[in-house]
């Protein structure tokens, strides 16, 4: 477990702070690093700088021996105890204002979408005010 802290604590040093943030566990797995991150999107950004990770972790200072790195997209996990933050409704005017949208799409496919949405944002305006009530 130490030695993976150390070597996650190596990777996040040698990307810039945009990406280490998303980087959250390294395993290191016969001569191989496995990088874990939370979406495809950092992912294919951190394909960009395996040759500078392959310096860092090869370093004197390190006593890991690296031939590849892959990267892999897993989810964090999410303490129990922690609450997912509701996500705000829309006000019945912004609602009113996706329906009247819909109506004046010209397009039959654009003019559905919008009206399927605004029914969903007012199904939860509904829900959300019953619960506060």
């Amino acid at each position: 477990m130490e030695q993976h802290q150390r070597i996650l604590h190596v990777v996040k040093h040698a990307l810039p702070a945009f990406l280490s943030e998303h980087c959250f566990a390294c395993v290191i797995k016969e001569n191989e690093l496995l990088i874990y991150t939370d979406s495809s999107a950092w992912a294919s950004q951190l394909r960009f700088y395996r040759t500078d990770l392959l310096g860092a972790v090869r370093s004197p200072s390190y006593p890991f021996i690296i031939n590849h790195i892959h990267i892999r997209i897993s989810v964090p996990d999410v303490p129990r105890n922690s609450r997912l933050r509701n996500p705000r409704t829309p006000s019945r005017k912004t609602i009113g204002d996706i329906k009247a949208a819909a109506h004046a799409s010209p397009d039959p496919e654009m003019s559905d979408s919008l009206l399927r949405l605004a029914r969903r944002l007012s199904e939860n305006s509904d829900r959300n005010e019953g619960e506060t009530n």
